[in-house]
């Protein structure tokens, strides 16, 4: 793998914006680990670039099959360098670290003539 490879690992590959982001990976010549409910939905990927793409078959509701795809993600060949990311989940579900946030004063809106 060339110096300045990446292996991406992206949910939804299969349409919108995980298909997008999958495909601009790759033709910049990154590898991807590309997930789908079915992997036959990144033929095209597979068909176009190769053993660049890792087609795993996840559903990002079963946090047992999320663990199951990372792990062979990173155990793969494919992964030997590694730079993530998830734009299916991240759009619809916050991260544990934001979840567990509480507002502070600086989450408070602020404004430069006064506020009535």
């Amino acid at each position: 793998m060339a110096n300045g490879t990446k292996v991406w690992f992206i949910t939804g590959s299969s349409k919108g914006f995980g298909h997008i982001w999958a495909e601009a990976a790759l033709a910049r010549g990154d590898r991807v680990a590309a997930t789908a409910r079915n992997t036959d939905t990144v033929k095209d990927l597979v068909d176009a670039y190769g053993d660049n793409v890792l087609p795993i078959a996840l559903d990002v509701t079963d946090k047992a099959a999320v663990d199951a795809a990372v792990n062979r993600a990173t155990t793969t060949s494919a992964a030997s360098t590694s730079s993530s990311t998830t734009p299916a989940s991240a759009s619809s579900a916050p991260s544990r670290r934001s979840a567990r946030r509480r507002p502070g004063p600086r989450s408070r809106p602020t404004c430069s003539a006064p506020c009535g």
